[in-house]
Formats: C-alpha cells, structure tokens, sequence
C-alpha cells in the first residue's frame, strides 16, 4: 500500500484539488488521465 497526505494539483492559478490524502491499494490497478482542457490545448 502506498499513501500520500496533502496532495495538491494546480494548473497555472486554478486549483484542481488541495490537501487531499490518497490511499493506493495493492490489489487495485491505477492510472493517471491528463486533460487536454486543463492544460489549455483543447483535444480538437
């Protein structure tokens, strides 16, 4: 098990999240998913 406490992603000024205590269990499968739209390059 792998655990994160007070993760905090931000894009430029604006906040996705903050503070945020994550807990990654052995037996799940993770991913991570970048947006296009946060970024400012729109996916079209």
């Amino acid at each position: 098990m792998l655990t994160a406490t007070g993760v905090t992603v931000r894009f430029g000024k604006r906040v996705l999240f903050e503070d945020v205590n994550i807990k990654f269990n052995k037996s799940c499968c993770y991913g991570i998913i970048r947006s296009k739209w946060l970024t400012g390059n729109p996916p079209f």
